[in-house]
């Protein structure tokens, strides 16, 4: 997912659903996939989270930057 979006941090692609359970969001809402969620983790820490109240509940990309944008500014 790095290499296909040309970031410079790590994206992870969840497709066995491993982490979205580790983490508590599949199957959060009843419908048997992962509630729309953005985690931001350090090596440390989770840093922030966002996770939707329904499957069109997303965070907008402008929501995501500026709290990469902030951890930039602090770490």
């Amino acid at each position: 997912m790095k290499q296909a979006t040309s970031a410079s941090f790590p994206i992870l692609s969840d497709s066995g659903k491993t982490v979205s359970k580790a983490y508590g969001v599949y199957d959060l809402l009843g419908d048997e996939v992962a509630a729309p969620s953005v985690f931001f983790l350090s090596k440390e820490q989770v840093i922030g989270y966002y996770i939707g109240t329904n499957i069109g509940d997303r965070v907008e990309t402008s929501e995501i930057l500026k709290v990469l944008r902030e951890y930039a500014v602090k770490g």
